[in-house]
Protein backbone atom coordinates (compact mmCIF):
# COMPACT_ATOMS: atom_id res chain seq x y z
CA UNK A 1 0.00 0.00 0.00
CA UNK A 2 2.85 2.38 0.75
CA UNK A 3 4.31 1.63 -2.66
CA UNK A 4 0.96 2.22 -4.37
CA UNK A 5 0.54 5.48 -2.48
CA UNK A 6 4.01 6.66 -3.50
CA UNK A 7 3.28 5.85 -7.17
CA UNK A 8 -0.07 7.65 -6.98
CA UNK A 9 1.48 10.75 -5.41
CA UNK A 10 4.18 10.84 -8.08
CA UNK A 11 1.54 10.69 -10.83
CA UNK A 12 -0.44 13.49 -9.12
CA UNK A 13 2.67 15.69 -9.08
CA UNK A 14 3.35 14.93 -12.76
CA UNK A 15 -0.18 15.95 -13.79
CA UNK A 16 0.05 19.17 -11.79
CA UNK A 17 3.38 20.04 -13.47
CA UNK A 18 1.84 19.35 -16.87
CA UNK A 19 -1.12 21.61 -16.11
CA UNK A 20 1.13 24.45 -14.98
CA UNK A 21 3.92 24.25 -17.55
CA UNK A 22 2.20 23.28 -20.77
CA UNK A 23 -0.13 26.13 -21.76
CA UNK A 24 -0.75 24.60 -25.17
CA UNK A 25 -2.96 21.84 -23.78
CA UNK A 26 -6.30 21.63 -25.48
CA UNK A 27 -9.60 21.66 -23.67
CA UNK A 28 -10.04 17.92 -24.12
CA UNK A 29 -6.56 17.19 -22.75
CA UNK A 30 -7.08 19.54 -19.80
CA UNK A 31 -10.37 17.84 -19.00
CA UNK A 32 -8.74 14.42 -19.25
CA UNK A 33 -5.90 15.41 -16.93
CA UNK A 34 -8.36 17.05 -14.51
CA UNK A 35 -10.48 13.91 -14.40
CA UNK A 36 -7.42 11.71 -13.89
CA UNK A 37 -6.22 14.03 -11.11
CA UNK A 38 -9.52 13.74 -9.25
CA UNK A 39 -9.42 9.96 -9.63
CA UNK A 40 -5.85 9.76 -8.33
CA UNK A 41 -6.66 11.97 -5.33
CA UNK A 42 -9.61 9.71 -4.44
CA UNK A 43 -7.39 6.66 -4.86
CA UNK A 44 -4.76 8.21 -2.56
CA UNK A 45 -7.38 9.00 0.08
CA UNK A 46 -8.68 5.41 -0.13
CA UNK A 47 -5.17 4.04 0.31
CA UNK A 48 -4.63 6.32 3.34
CA UNK A 49 -7.83 5.03 4.96
CA UNK A 50 -6.81 1.41 4.34
CA UNK A 51 -3.34 2.08 5.73
CA UNK A 52 -4.86 3.48 8.94
CA UNK A 53 -6.96 0.33 9.37
CA UNK A 54 -3.98 -1.95 8.75
CA UNK A 55 -1.82 -0.02 11.22
CA UNK A 56 -4.57 -0.35 13.83
CA UNK A 57 -4.72 -4.10 13.21
CA UNK A 58 -0.96 -4.31 13.43
CA UNK A 59 -1.01 -2.46 16.75
CA UNK A 60 -3.56 -4.94 18.08
CA UNK A 61 -1.06 -7.75 17.49
CA UNK A 62 1.12 -6.30 20.26
CA UNK A 63 0.28 -7.92 23.61
CA UNK A 64 0.72 -5.51 26.50
CA UNK A 65 0.72 -6.42 30.18
CA UNK A 66 -1.72 -4.57 32.40
CA UNK A 67 1.06 -3.70 34.85
CA UNK A 68 4.86 -3.50 34.53
CA UNK A 69 6.93 -6.36 35.89
CA UNK A 70 9.36 -9.15 35.07
CA UNK A 71 8.73 -12.20 32.86
CA UNK A 72 9.21 -15.39 34.89
CA UNK A 73 8.13 -17.90 32.21
CA UNK A 74 11.18 -19.86 31.07
CA UNK A 75 12.09 -19.89 27.36
CA UNK A 76 9.38 -17.50 26.14
CA UNK A 77 10.86 -17.17 22.63
CA UNK A 78 10.97 -20.97 22.10
CA UNK A 79 7.54 -21.38 23.72
CA UNK A 80 5.76 -18.86 21.49
CA UNK A 81 7.72 -19.10 18.22
CA UNK A 82 5.27 -19.83 15.37
CA UNK A 83 2.60 -20.80 17.87
CA UNK A 84 -0.95 -19.82 16.84
CA UNK A 85 -2.73 -18.08 19.71
CA UNK A 86 -6.24 -16.85 20.33
CA UNK A 87 -7.78 -14.26 22.61
CA UNK A 88 -7.68 -15.52 26.19
CA UNK A 89 -4.66 -17.82 25.80
CA UNK A 90 -2.06 -17.53 28.58
CA UNK A 91 1.22 -16.60 26.91
CA UNK A 92 3.56 -15.94 29.82
CA UNK A 93 3.63 -15.03 33.51
CA UNK A 94 4.69 -11.55 34.61
CA UNK A 95 5.26 -10.65 38.25
CA UNK A 96 5.95 -7.38 40.01
CA UNK A 97 8.75 -8.10 42.50
CA UNK A 98 8.26 -4.69 44.09
CA UNK A 99 4.60 -5.39 44.95
CA UNK A 100 3.00 -7.55 47.63
CA UNK A 101 3.83 -11.26 47.70
CA UNK A 102 1.51 -14.05 48.75
CA UNK A 103 1.30 -17.81 49.10
CA UNK A 104 -1.32 -19.84 47.26
CA UNK A 105 -2.09 -22.90 49.37
CA UNK A 106 -4.08 -25.92 48.18
CA UNK A 107 -5.86 -26.96 51.36
CA UNK A 108 -7.52 -30.43 51.28
CA UNK A 109 -11.28 -30.03 51.58
CA UNK A 110 -11.43 -32.46 54.50
CA UNK A 111 -9.51 -29.93 56.62
CA UNK A 112 -11.64 -26.91 55.78
CA UNK A 113 -14.04 -27.57 58.65
CA UNK A 114 -11.29 -26.83 61.18
CA UNK A 115 -10.30 -23.65 59.36
CA UNK A 116 -13.91 -22.47 59.06
CA UNK A 117 -14.45 -23.07 62.79
CA UNK A 118 -11.26 -21.22 63.70
CA UNK A 119 -12.12 -18.24 61.44
CA UNK A 120 -15.70 -17.93 62.69
CA UNK A 121 -16.13 -14.90 64.93
CA UNK A 122 -12.49 -13.82 64.79
CA UNK A 123 -11.63 -10.15 64.43
CA UNK A 124 -8.08 -10.86 63.31
CA UNK A 125 -7.11 -13.02 60.33
CA UNK A 126 -5.86 -16.56 60.81
CA UNK A 127 -2.10 -16.83 60.95
CA UNK A 128 0.12 -19.59 59.67
CA UNK A 129 3.68 -20.73 59.23
CA UNK A 130 5.43 -22.04 56.15
CA UNK A 131 8.73 -23.54 55.05
CA UNK A 132 10.34 -22.95 51.66
CA UNK A 133 11.41 -26.08 49.78
CA UNK A 134 14.69 -24.30 49.01
CA UNK A 135 15.32 -23.53 52.72
CA UNK A 136 13.79 -26.38 54.75
CA UNK A 137 15.54 -25.31 57.96
CA UNK A 138 13.85 -21.88 58.13
CA UNK A 139 10.26 -21.13 59.17
CA UNK A 140 8.34 -17.99 58.21
CA UNK A 141 4.98 -16.49 59.12
CA UNK A 142 2.02 -15.04 57.24
CA UNK A 143 -1.71 -14.42 57.61
CA UNK A 144 -4.74 -15.59 55.63
CA UNK A 145 -6.23 -12.95 53.34
CA UNK A 146 -8.67 -14.96 51.23
CA UNK A 147 -10.35 -18.37 51.20
CA UNK A 148 -11.99 -19.44 47.96
CA UNK A 149 -15.59 -20.52 48.23
CA UNK A 150 -15.28 -23.33 45.69
CA UNK A 151 -13.32 -26.57 45.96
CA UNK A 152 -11.41 -27.87 42.94
CA UNK A 153 -9.70 -31.13 42.11
CA UNK A 154 -5.98 -30.37 42.48
CA UNK A 155 -3.25 -33.00 42.40
CA UNK A 156 -3.29 -36.17 44.49
CA UNK A 157 -5.13 -34.58 47.40
CA UNK A 158 -8.47 -34.68 45.61
CA UNK A 159 -10.82 -31.79 46.30
CA UNK A 160 -8.87 -28.79 47.57
CA UNK A 161 -9.64 -25.18 48.45
CA UNK A 162 -7.25 -22.38 47.50
CA UNK A 163 -6.18 -20.20 50.43
CA UNK A 164 -4.14 -17.03 49.92
CA UNK A 165 -1.66 -16.03 52.60
CA UNK A 166 0.02 -12.63 52.75
CA UNK A 167 3.74 -12.72 53.53
CA UNK A 168 6.48 -10.22 54.25
CA UNK A 169 8.85 -10.48 51.29
CA UNK A 170 11.61 -8.81 53.29
CA UNK A 171 11.80 -11.82 55.62
CA UNK A 172 12.51 -14.27 52.78
CA UNK A 173 16.09 -15.26 51.92
CA UNK A 174 15.33 -14.96 48.18
CA UNK A 175 12.37 -14.11 45.95
CA UNK A 176 11.42 -16.70 43.39
CA UNK A 177 7.98 -16.99 41.84
CA UNK A 178 6.52 -20.50 41.89
CA UNK A 179 8.62 -21.76 44.82
CA UNK A 180 7.01 -24.75 46.55
CA UNK A 181 6.16 -24.34 50.23
CA UNK A 182 4.78 -26.49 53.04
CA UNK A 183 2.42 -24.49 55.22
CA UNK A 184 0.29 -24.80 58.34
CA UNK A 185 -2.71 -22.64 59.24
CA UNK A 186 -3.08 -22.04 62.97
CA UNK A 187 -6.60 -23.13 64.00
CA UNK A 188 -6.14 -22.83 67.75
CA UNK A 189 -5.39 -25.28 70.56
CA UNK A 190 -6.74 -28.83 70.98
CA UNK A 191 -5.82 -31.82 73.11
CA UNK A 192 -2.80 -33.80 71.98
CA UNK A 193 -4.98 -36.86 71.47
CA UNK A 194 -7.24 -34.98 69.06
CA UNK A 195 -4.26 -33.54 67.19
CA UNK A 196 -2.73 -36.99 66.74
CA UNK A 197 -5.85 -38.97 65.88
CA UNK A 198 -8.42 -36.55 64.43
CA UNK A 199 -7.74 -37.59 60.84
CA UNK A 200 -8.28 -41.25 61.73
CA UNK A 201 -11.51 -40.35 63.54
CA UNK A 202 -12.79 -38.23 60.66
CA UNK A 203 -12.00 -41.00 58.15
CA UNK A 204 -13.92 -43.46 60.32
CA UNK A 205 -16.89 -41.10 60.58
CA UNK A 206 -17.03 -40.20 56.88
CA UNK A 207 -16.32 -43.61 55.30
CA UNK A 208 -17.29 -46.32 57.77
CA UNK A 209 -20.27 -44.79 59.57
CA UNK A 210 -21.61 -43.58 56.23
CA UNK A 211 -22.08 -47.17 55.05
CA UNK A 212 -23.93 -48.06 58.26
Amino acid sequence: LNGQNATTQERIRAIKRAQLNDRRLGIAEQNRLGGELLELKEMSASIDRELILLLQKQDQLIVRAETPGQIVTWGVAELLLRRPVQTGHALMTIVDPTGDWELELNMPERRMGHIASAARGRQEPLRGTFVLSSHPGLEFEGYVTDIHRMAEVLGDEGNSVVIRVAIDKDQLPELRSGTTVTAKVNCGRRSIGYVLFHEMLETFQSKILFWF
